[in-house]
């Protein structure tokens, strides 16, 4: 008699994971105890693929002496549907990210030789007295972002930020009192310039009045302006020294004692340049994803791109901040392989400052940048010799091969 199957009422079930679905179907075969048959009839029955899905295994369980069977079909992904195709869309920058996707941000320790800037400094004159350095309070700027705690000269004055904001596009802060307001930002007086000498900067603002450190020697701004952009500063005796739109007036050797200007350099010893630690932002991500097939080729494909930064912008990273760290892989029904790909991500930066003199136009998120110093003796305020390490050269390096991540299984 032949075997006959009935769809059962709980038959196409179906699985969704990560990138993929799986479906069941199910059946009761009829009058046969002879499993070599039902096996037989019920592979013959089945489809080979169901709703673009492959089939991948059976199952069949007789009930008690009765002739019937409970017959399960598995199907999962086709090769045809899962060979190289991407089963994942790229996200938008604004976009929600899918369950795909995971993530680890923290925050990792880094060695440093250069700061930002220097907030402040004070110089034992060995006298009895202590002395600013002066170097960090730079003068004030039109449409610039100010935070509390911030100082500038402005006309011979020094304010001190109390409001956080934006500078005015013209004027700045002016007289003796608190909560001057310029632009969003609030500023209170704090003292009188009083004759302190600055290290002279490149493309800085200068004001009348104000004194700038340049060669060992003092010099008093006579017309206001911006410096040169290169060159190390007012040079010689005389008045209208033109430096940039800026004009300057010789004043002499500096009689004031002040911290030495060391370029924003940490830890500086007669030898060398200690650096300190500190903590930056550090990205870590997964994406999982579904693929067939996975061979030796694909294996090799992975294995050439551990290690590399991408070429081209991808997933909404541009070029050069990303790191592949690799990937696990982990078998599924049908040939199908679950794919757990790892990658790092740094910005890239641009006009990156070392000290006042040198300026890297870019560096990418996975260069490696470092400076190289070299002794140096400089004179300051009051006729004191310093030996000192100063940062002569900047550097950055590619340390990372570039990668096709297009070429990624994904």
């Amino acid at each position: 008699m032949a075997i006959t199957f009935a769809e059962h009422a709980e038959s196409r079930q179906m699985a969704l994971t990560v990138g993929g679905e799986g479906q069941r179907l199910r059946f009761t075969a009829y009058r046969d105890d002879d499993q070599a048959a039902v096996r037989a009839a019920f592979l013959a029955f089945i489809p080979e693929t169901w709703d673009d899905l492959t089939f991948v295994g059976a199952d069949l369980r007789p009930y008690a002496n009765s002739g019937l069977w409970d017959c399960t079909a598995d199907y999962a992904y086709s090769a045809e549907r899962a060979a190289g195709i991407r089963t994942l869309t790229e996200p938008g920058i604004d976009d929600p990210l899918g369950p795909e996707f995971e993530f680890d941000l923290s925050a990792e320790q880094a060695h440093i030789t250069q700061s930002i800037r220097t907030v402040t400094s004070r110089f034992d004159r060995g006298d009895g007295g202590v002395t600013g350095g002066g170097d960090s309070l730079a003068a004030w700027a039109a449409e610039t972002a100010y935070l509390v705690g911030d100082a500038v000269s402005k006309s011979g004055n020094i304010y001190v930020c109390v409001v956080a904001g934006t500078s005015a596009s013209s004027g700045g802060p002016s007289g003796t009192g608190t909560g001057i307001v310029d632009g969003s930002v609030g500023w209170n007086y704090s003292a009188p310039v009083g004759g302190t000498v600055y290290t002279w900067q490149q493309s800085t603002a200068y004001t009348v009045d104000e004194q700038v450190d340049s060669h060992g020697f003092k010099y008093v701004c006579r017309t206001s302006g911006t410096s040169a952009p290169t060159g190390d500063g007012p040079t010689g005796e005389g008045t209208g020294i033109a430096d940039g739109s800026v004009s300057w007036d010789f004043a002499g050797s500096d009689t004031d004692p002040s911290a030495p200007d060391y370029g924003q350099a940490i830890g500086v010893s007669r030898d060398r340049v200690n650096g300190c630690n500190i903590l930056v932002g550090h990205l870590e991500f997964g994406i999982t994803a579904q693929y067939y097939p996975v061979t030796l080729a694909v294996l090799e494909t992975l294995l050439d791109l551990v290690g590399t930064f991408n070429q081209a912008t991808w997933y909404n990273f541009p070029p050069k901040t990303l790191l592949y760290l690799g990937c696990t892989g982990a078998p599924r029904p049908g040939d199908i392989w679950t794919l757990k790909h790892r990658f790092a991500a740094s910005k890239n930066l641009r006009d990156v400052k070392i000290g006042s003199r040198i300026t890297l136009p870019f560096k990418g998120g996975w260069d490696f940048l470092w400076c190289a110093y070299r002794d140096d003796v400089i004179s300051t305020k009051g006729g004191n010799r310093f030996n000192i390490q100063r940062p002569y050269a900047a550097y950055v390096e590619q340390v990372y091969r570039p990668g096709n991540f297009s070429a990624l299984p994904i």
